[in-house]
């Protein structure tokens, strides 16, 4: 289930898509009279966030066998895996707890990339699926940047850029921007609440590489007592499973 391919680079966006996906498809796309050759099989690619304060770890399955080797901490995710595409049994676990569990039935679909978010749900856990397009390249000197709201308020959340004019706003709960041209370089990233514009969160020093894909995630729930647990954001790049 896994590649050596360790991040989207612009230059290597479509080897991403088509090798590591597809595995060697390219030498066969030539051998039109060898139809006894065996044939790359498709694969879809899946990444695990979680994003649930009520699981300070937890363990996930696809079809019941375990992605992860060894406990998924509150607020890591697992980097892209490759998986056989069609509806898969993805399962969530609270490690060492059978009380803190949840599945769903998920479409994968071939040569697309998918996240998985494990989320807290009226005091249960729910699975939360986004699509993640990387079929546009960032422009020249630039990274893609978006904005995925896992934070369970009611109210809306938007991301500012520091220094940037690109918007990410007014992101409502399981919602998710697309991805954004941001000019390369290091930033402070500032999360607020749509209605007030108040500050919640800030997190500095996060680098956007040129030609890269990032999904800013926040978490946490404002209303919490503990801090660990309130509003926060996090970096992700898109990046394939050693």
């Amino acid at each position: 289930m896994k590649t050596s391919i360790t991040n989207f680079s612009k230059n290597a966006r479509k080897a991403v898509m088509f090798i590591a996906l597809l595995g060697t498809a390219a030498s066969f796309t030539a051998c039109t009279d060898h139809d006894d050759l065996p044939q790359p099989e498709p694969a879809a690619a899946l990444s695990i966030f979680n994003a649930s304060t009520i699981t300070p770890s937890m363990d996930f399955s696809i079809d019941n066998q375990r992605v992860n080797s060894s406990p998924i901490a509150y607020g890591t995710r697992i980097d892209y895996v490759r998986v056989t595409p069609g509806t898969r049994k993805l399962t969530a676990t609270s490690t060492n707890s059978s009380t803190s569990t949840v599945s769903l039935n998920a479409p994968l679909e071939s040569n697309k990339f998918q996240s998985a978010y494990v989320v807290p749900q009226n005091d249960t856990l729910s699975i939360v699926m986004i699509n993640d397009d990387y079929s546009v390249n960032p422009a020249s000197g630039n990274a893609g940047v978006r904005f995925v709201n896992m934070a369970t308020d009611p109210n809306a959340y938007s991301m500012e850029v520091a220094g940037d004019t690109t918007t990410f706003n007014n992101v409502a709960f399981k919602g998710a921007t697309g991805f954004k041209n941001v000019k390369s370089g290091t930033y402070t990233i500032n999360v607020k609440n749509s209605t007030t514009n108040a500050t919640v969160y800030t997190l500095p020093d996060v680098e956007f590489g040129t030609g890269k894909f990032y999904t800013l995630w926040a978490k946490g729930t404002a209303t919490s007592a503990i801090p660990e647990l309130k509003v926060t954001i996090k970096s992700a790049e898109a990046r394939f499973a050693q």
